[in-house]
């Protein structure tokens, strides 16, 4: 050791021997397997009507979890998007009891075995078609290990009828044995009488 701190180095080092020392509790390693479950009804609507998404997020443990996150990007195709947290078995608590916006974004806390129910409303808009497709998904938080990633992501379908014709669209009909002339309104069904015809042979 000729050499030994001639590049501004420690010049000196020194060892103390000493005895192991048992860690209190041990060590620990939380682990909770989180699930989340979406549906969504109906799952064939038209324009104008609401859609209404259950998302149900389950800790299945072991261990307890604080500040679990749940996303939820309602598409563009649903307005007027309002949201509901509830726990619906176990202990828990919910960041937010509500809120609105189609983007969702919020924590919650879930005990083991534990369960919370998102309900998500919106309406369709009139210029949608197609297949509306929402996706929920749930995030650990960085303190604790997910053992199944697979289950974390779910997401619901909904296919968009034709949007149904303008109010006040009518079709006509003859009745009473085409005596009388009658107008249907197609998105009520309601009738009004326009008036005898006076028709024959129908």
């Amino acid at each position: 050791f000729t050499e030994f701190g001639n590049r501004r180095g420690i010049d000196t080092w020194v060892y103390y021997p000493s005895v192991d020392v048992d860690l209190s509790g041990g060590i620990v390693i939380r682990e909770a397997d989180l699930v989340i479950t979406k549906d969504v009804l109906p799952t064939i609507a038209s324009p104008g009507n609401v859609l209404t998404y259950t998302v149900t997020i389950r800790n299945n443990g072991p261990s307890d979890e604080a500040g679990i996150g749940f996303s939820d990007v309602v598409p563009a195709s649903l307005s007027g998007v309002n949201w509901s947290c509830a726990i619906t078995s176990g202990s828990g608590s919910c960041g937010a009891a509500s809120g609105s916006g189609n983007n969702i974004d919020t924590t919650l806390d879930l005990n083991n075995q534990a369960e919370a129910t998102y309900t998500i409303t919106g309406t369709v808009s009139m210029s949608a078609s197609g297949v509306i497709t929402n996706e929920a998904t749930v995030t650990r938080n960085d303190d604790i290990t997910d053992p199944d990633l697979t289950n974390n992501v779910d997401d619901a379908s909904t296919v968009v009828n034709s949007a149904p014709p303008p109010g006040g669209t009518s079709c006509y009909s003859v009745a009473d044995n085409g005596n009388r002339l009658v107008s249907i309104d197609i998105n009520t069904g309601t009738e009004t009488n326009i008036g005898p015809v006076g028709l024959s042979n129908i």
